[in-house]
C-alpha cells in the first residue's frame, strides 16, 4: 500500500512539473511576441490563447 500511494505521488509529482514546464513555455513564447511588438489583432489572439 505504501508504495502504491508513493507512485501516486511521484505521479502527481510528474504532471506537476510538466504544467509548470508548459505554462514556463507559453510565458517565454509570449514575452518573445510580446517583445516583437505585433499589431493588436495578433495580441488579442495571444490573450485568447493564453
Amino acid at each position: 500500500i505504501m508504495s502504491l500511494f508513493l507512485s501516486h505521488i511521484n505521479y502527481k509529482t510528474k504532471i506537476c512539473s510538466t504544467v509548470m514546464n508548459s505554462l514556463s513555455h507559453n510565458l517565454i513564447c509570449l514575452l518573445k511576441a510580446y517583445n516583437k511588438k505585433p499589431d493588436s489583432y495578433e495580441t488579442s489572439g495571444l490573450i485568447v490563447f493564453a
